[in-house]
């Protein structure tokens, strides 16, 4: 009967979170469509966050009131992103949350990056309601003062707003300046990619964003400070003042996302202790989890709560049976362990996450977390102080000066070591259920220690063996594929062509280009060695224009006029693929396409594209637009 009740119990929740989540896809829809978008002319909106700087924007998310369409004013209740172009007019930047504007113009819909294995920020930002964009100059928008509703968020802006001034007040330096904004408020937007690449090759990126760690870290110390109040008959005051204390600190910090998420998986383990019953932290942490799912479904999307559940998964299941394995009497040595131990905990759990979306091992996380979780600690503790005593110039300077003195000195030595050549391991790939078959053998090797139960060494066993199947079978296809890739570019038709693990290009761009074109896609699928497509016999160029040969299918890629004086036979090719350029010359010739299959590259795109595509649909088989669809994959 146990059984069958939690066999109902378990698919009653798989129902309830699949209609949830139907629900909020529902809903989760941009008011118009990419036809209709246009017609709209001007927009009243509100300033919900922000600004974060670009390199010539100031960057808002912004609530859309009314919008003016086929001049008639209609409610509307979107969320956009909101670029305003920096310049001699100041008041772009003292925009807060709740100031009202009118704005002229009309947003349009956030591109899809539409190339494999790279991030979609389209994706992302419509996992958060968010589906469209505008640009605009000062002169475009009118300040229509502040937007006088009641709003919560409101209020936490504005308290951060009013925290950093007392940062900017008490610390001099602008690089310690900006990792106290990001250690203490969570305004990331002023670190450098510089900054963030070190953070990240050392292990610590986690430090920079208020979240689990930072809550944690509160949690502890109000356990510490308030435990005398753990008696019978205090014991409820000693709760109370855990949940108040989280919550005060979330409100501090602006309550961000990754706060809002920790504070509530703590205040379940609060409450848990506080009911006075012998509760399991497994099954609280998944209550937890549960309530901020039912919440917001699409969170379990959300890379932030997949690694803060992963990470106080871990802690509560491995961090003790660490921990106890080495015996350390000396209280600082044994101060060191413990936060060792937390940190393999956290690591054992989270690697195959972090590898996943980040392709990185950092091999110093013992070390630079045993200096990172006590840096977190001072600095939250004397940003709190500060916070507190700062209308007493006098008294908050000391704290400031420790806070700035301590960041500092944290820096340096965290750039000194993610500037050492082994503090890390890059260009790390796993597919989704390898890290589901690496989490599993985690977990099944750690029951088997602690059980020497031969059924469960038995399963390990089979995992692994299953698994080394895979990746056998999975490196044996990587050896023999052959592929032909045409990324979505706005310009130029980068195009890769892959036999096994080499690939012949036309692009050997680097930098950010690379990182959001091809590169991804080249690592993923473990390509070794890049060369141009003059090194294989399958491609012959033709000045800018590629006849190539795979699988028995011509294609010719065509970026330049005049292809006919070439010689190249462009009419008995399988695939033609053309950009804006040589588009317009049939256009304006009226010649027809007689290829098999036509391929629209990135650079066609709008009214071009609608006018091209009703022109020549009847002259082939088929029309693939890149800019619409995404890159074009030929796969033999």
């Amino acid at each position: 009967m146990d059984f069958l009740s939690g066999t109902v119990l378990f698919t009653g929740f798989i129902l309830l979170g699949y209609c949830d989540i139907t629900l909020h896809s529902t809903f989760n829809k941009p008011l118009f469509d990419k036809g209709a978008i246009t017609e709209i002319s001007h927009m009243t909106i509100t300033i919900n966050s922000g600004p974060e700087e670009t390199a010539l924007f100031n960057r808002y998310i912004v609530s859309v009131d009314e919008v003016k369409f086929n001049n008639h004013w209609i409610k509307a209740h979107e969320k956009t992103l909101l670029y305003i172009r920096k310049g001699d007019d100041k008041r772009n930047k003292t925009f807060c949350s709740g100031d009202r504007l009118l704005v002229r113009g009309n947003p349009a819909f956030v591109e899809k990056n539409g190339n494999p294995h790279t991030f979609d920020y389209a994706k992302y930002l419509g996992r958060l309601g968010i589906f469209t964009q505008m640009f605009t100059a000062s002169g475009d928008y009118l300040y229509m003062g502040k937007n006088r509703h009641f709003s919560i968020s409101r209020i936490f802006s504005r308290t951060g707003n009013y925290l950093e001034t007392i940062l900017e007040k008490h610390i001099d330096k602008e690089r310690d300046l900006n990792l106290a904004k990001a250690m203490l408020l969570g305004r990331r937007n002023e670190i450098t990619p510089e900054m963030e690449n070190i953070y990240s090759i050392t292990g610590t990126a986690h430090i920079l964003a208020v979240s689990g760690l930072h809550v944690g870290i509160i949690f502890l110390l109000l356990t510490r400070i308030f435990r005398f109040l753990k008696r019978p008959r205090t014991r409820s005051l000693y709760y109370m003042i855990q949940i108040t204390g989280i919550w005060a600190f979330a409100m501090m910090t602006g309550m961000s996302p990754p706060v809002q998420r920790a504070s509530i998986m703590f205040s379940f383990i609060i409450l848990a202790g506080w009911s006075g019953r012998n509760s399991n932290i497994f099954n609280t942490l998944f209550a937890a989890a549960f309530f901020i799912l039912l919440l917001s479904p699409n969170l379990l999307f959300s890379v932030s709560f997949q690694l803060s559940f992963m990470a106080v998964l871990g802690i509560a299941y491995l961090y003790k049976k660490i921990y106890t394995l080495i015996f350390i009497e000396n209280r600082i040595l044994n101060f060191s362990w413990q936060i060792t131990a937390l940190s393999l905990a956290v690591q054992i759990t989270i690697f195959p996450v972090t590898i996943f979306y980040f392709h990185r091992f950092p091999l110093l996380f013992p070390v630079t977390n045993l200096i990172a979780i006590p840096t977190a600690t001072v600095v939250i503790f004397s940003g709190i102080l500060l916070f507190i005593i700062s209308p007493f110039e006098s008294l908050a300077y000391l704290p400031g000066q420790l806070l700035e003195g301590w960041i500092n000195i944290y820096h340096k030595i965290i750039a000194w070591l993610g500037g050492l050549p082994f503090a890390s391991l890059d260009d790390l790939y796993l597919k989704t259920h390898e890290v589901f078959f690496i989490l599993a053998s985690v977990f099944l090797l750690v029951r088997f220690v602690e059980s020497k139960q031969f059924t469960i060494f038995k399963i390990l066993t089979t995992v692994l063996v299953v698994f080394a199947i895979i990746r056998v079978a999975d490196h044996l296809h990587m050896s023999r594929q052959e592929q032909l890739f045409i990324y979505k570019t706005n310009n130029d038709m980068s195009t890769d062509l892959f036999f096994g693990r080499h690939c012949y290009t036309n692009d050997l761009s680097t930098g950010k280009r690379a990182q959001y074109t091809f590169d991804p896609n080249r690592k993923y699928r473990r390509i070794r060695r890049v060369s141009l497509f003059d090194d294989i016999s399958v491609t012959r160029s033709f000045g800018k224009n590629t006849l190539i040969v795979i699988g028995g299918k011509t294609i010719v890629l065509w970026q330049e006029p005049f292809l006919a004086k070439t010689g190249l036979p462009w009419r008995e090719v399988d695939y033609l693929a053309i950009n804006r350029k040589t588009l317009l010359v049939f256009m304006k010739k009226h010649q027809k396409f007689e290829a098999g299959h036509l391929i629209l590259d990135g650079s066609i795109r709008g009214a071009a594209l609608s006018k091209a595509t009703k022109l020549i649909e009847n002259d082939v088989k088929s029309i693939y637009t890149i800019h619409e669809n995404g890159a074009f994959i030929l796969d033999n």
